[in-house]
């Protein structure tokens, strides 16, 4: 799909952070496999309630989505349940906020039990509020917001109080997963092996890294987010010396809420890592 990337400046980011923002998005599109036909940064003084952006400015959106022959819209902020349907009914095509981007890619990306466990609790929560607009998804474009496959797939037709008895027994699920996880960490600690955290921005070259101190094959992909939970490797050094190196998932700016949970793994290695 060609997608258009927006991003807005006002007074809680200057212009260079905006700008970087509006490229990690850019990112974040082509890691979901969508053509960015172009980018914008637009001046937002005023958040506006219905739209976010002014009636005029999203009559400009449209017709420059029209002349390039967009088909979807990717917006660099979270935009509210009103404000996305507003959008989507003015532009006639999808939008796609920052923390829904993301979500979809986290989606993708999950691979291991915890990893997925976060990834549908962090879509629940985002989909409370925006049933309604979900359901219309499904009904115009294939695959919607994601639940038409893997986790998550039948609870968009679901009412909130089935979501939310979801939400919980997910949680308790999440619990025992992240007691293990601890366990194992503890056991880690125990030993007089050196400890060491590859930490960094997401996509920045981690897992190559591992790849080739740990003599790995793990895989590797020239994608945000490809690494979403943290992955421990034994490593020879040198002299019969040995060190555990751990893969964590990568930092990017502007973290949905939702999904912080996903870095408290990677947090917790660094922090007790002897080097990081």
């Amino acid at each position: 799909m060609k997608a258009l990337c927006v991003g807005i400046i006002n007074k809680k980011e200057n212009f260079v952070d905006a700008q970087e923002s509006l490229l990690e998005l850019k990112e974040l599109g082509k890691s979901m496999g969508y053509t960015i036909i172009d980018s914008l940064l637009l001046s937002c003084a005023k958040i506006d309630a219905a739209f976010y952006l002014s009636k005029p400015m999203v009559q400009e959106l449209k017709r420059e989505l029209e002349e390039k022959e967009g088909e979807i819209l990717l917006f660099n902020e979270e935009l509210s349940p009103t404000q996305l349907k507003n959008l989507e009914n003015i532009l006639e095509m999808m939008v796609l906020d920052r923390t829904e981007l993301i979500l979809k890619i986290f989606q993708d990306h999950a691979k291991t039990q915890e990893a997925k466990l976060q990834v549908e609790i962090a879509q629940l929560k985002y989909a409370l509020p925006r049933l309604k607009r979900m359901w219309t998804h499904l009904s115009r474009i294939e695959g919607g917001f994601g639940f038409t496959k893997g986790p998550g797939e039948t609870q968009i037709e679901l009412d909130r109080r089935t979501i939310k008895n979801r939400i919980a027994l997910l949680s308790k699920k999440l619990n025992l997963v992240a007691t293990r996880r601890e366990t194992r960490r503890k056991k880690r600690l125990t030993s007089d092996l050196l400890k060491v955290s590859l930490a960094g921005y997401t996509n920045a070259g981690k897992t190559s890294l591992l790849n080739l101190l740990a003599k790995e094959k793990l895989v590797v992909e020239d994608k945000l987010f490809a690494t979403l939970s943290p992955v421990t490797r034994k490593v020879f050094l040198s002299s019969q010396k040995y060190a555990l190196i751990s893969d964590t998932v990568g930092f990017i700016k502007k973290l949905p809420t939702p999904l912080i949970a996903s870095f408290k793994s990677t947090l917790q290695e660094i922090k007790l890592s002897d080097v990081s």
